[in-house]
C-alpha cells in the first residue's frame, strides 16, 4: 500500500515521508542506502495498528533533494534522522532501520539517547567486515561510476542478489527503484555515501571499529533480525550485536536475503509488533 507523499524542511533538505497510525509511540523507520520509503510499503500498515509510523526519504534518496555538496558521513546521516524527527515534532522514537538505515539507528542511539526508545535492526551494514563484491568493485573510483550507472539490466541483477526467492521481485517493483536511481544526483549521492562506508576489502575498519567499541553503551531494547541467505551483509555479523549489546534479542530468518521487510513481511511484521508490545510501560 502507499500513502500520501508528505513533505517537511530538515536542515535546508526538501526531504519526502509517509505517514500513518493515529495512536502510540512514535517509530521512524530508516531505509537503506540508495532505496526509498517504498521499501516498507509491506510494513507501515502492520506498525501502525498501535504505534505512529513515520517513514522518510534520507537526503540524497527517494524523492528527497540531492544537494551537490552535502555530507553523506553515517554521522551526518544519523544526525539528519535526528532532525526530522525535531521538524516533525517527534521528542522520542522507536528507531527501525535496515542495511545503512539500521546502522544510522545504531548512532542516533548512540549520539542522542534520549531521543531513542528501542531498536528494531534489520541487517544493519558495517557492522563487520563483509559485504557484496558488487558494492566492494563499485567503491573504486571510475569502476564504481561505470558498474552503478542505472540500466534495467543492472537494476535487475542487484536486486535478484537481494532476495533469496527472486520469484518475489515484481516487474513494479524493479521500474519503481530505477526511476528513482535515474533521479539527477541519485547515482552521485549513493556513490559518495558507499565510499564512505565500503572499500575494496569490505566495510572500512574504521567505521567497524568505532561501532564495535561504543556498542556496549547502548543500553536500549534491540531486535535484530537477518537473512541467513543475506549476500549483501553476512548475518554472521548478528553475534557481534548479541555479544556487545546489553539488551539484544536475535532472530535469523530461513529463506531470506536482505530486505526481510519484503521477503518476510509477514513474519517480521509480527515479530516487530510483538517486540514493540511488549516495551509497553517501560
Amino acid at each position: 500500500m502507499k500513502y500520501d507523499d508528505r513533505y517537511a524542511e530538515v536542515a535546508g533538505v526538501r526531504t519526502r515521508f509517509w505517514q500513518a497510525g493515529h495512536d502510540g509511540q512514535a517509530v521512524v523507520l530508516i531505509h537503506g542506502i540508495a532505496c526509498s520509503v517504498e521499501d516498507w510499503e509491506a510494513n507501515i500498515g502492520a506498525l501502525a495498528q498501535s504505534h505512529r509510523v513515520f517513514a522518510l526519504d534520507l537526503v540524497g534518496c527517494g524523492l528527497s533533494d540531492k544537494p551537490g555538496g552535502q555530507d553523506y558521513s553515517l554521522r551526518a546521516l544519523a544526525r539528519f534522522v535526528l532532525d526530522f524527527m525535531s521538524a516533525i515534532g517527534i521528542d522520542a522514537a522507536h528507531l527501525m532501520g535496515f542495511s545503512m538505515g539500521g546502522r544510522l539507528a545504531l548512532e542516533c542511539a548512540h549520539m542522542a539517547p534520549e531521543r531513542v526508545r528501542s531498536l528494531v535492526l534489520l541487517a544493519p551494514a558495517a557492522i563487520g567486515p563483509d559485504t557484496i563484491i558488487n558494492f566492494r568493485l563499485a567503491s573504486v573510483e571510475g569502476l564504481g561510476e561505470l558498474l552503478t550507472r542505472p540500466t534495467r539490466f543492472g537494476m535487475r541483477m542487484l536486486m535478484r542478489a537481494a532476495f533469496s526467492d527472486p520469484s518475489k521481485i515484481s516487474a513494479d517493483m524493479l521500474e519503481d527503484r530505477l526511476r528513482r536511481a535515474k533521479l539527477p544526483g541519485a547515482q552521485a549521492a549513493f556513490l559518495i555515501m558507499l565510499r564512505g562506508m565500503v572499500r575494496l576489502g569490505g566495510f572500512h575498519p574504521t567505521i567497524i571499529s568505532e561501532v564495535q567499541s561504543w556498542l556496549p553503551s547502548i543500553r536500549k531494547p534491540v531486535l535484530v533480525i537477518w537473512g541467513l541467505q543475506d549476500r549483501f551483509v553476512s548475518s554472521r555479523h548478528a553475534e557481534i550485536l548479541r555479544e556487545r549489546l546489553p539488551d539484544c534479542t536475535v532472530k535469523l530468518y530461513e529463506n531470506c536475503g536482505h530486505l526481510p521487510g519484503i521477503e518476510q513481511a509477514g513474519r517480521l511484521n509480527a515479530d516487530a509488533t510483538a517486540f514493540l508490545a511488549g516495551l509497553e510501560g517501560r
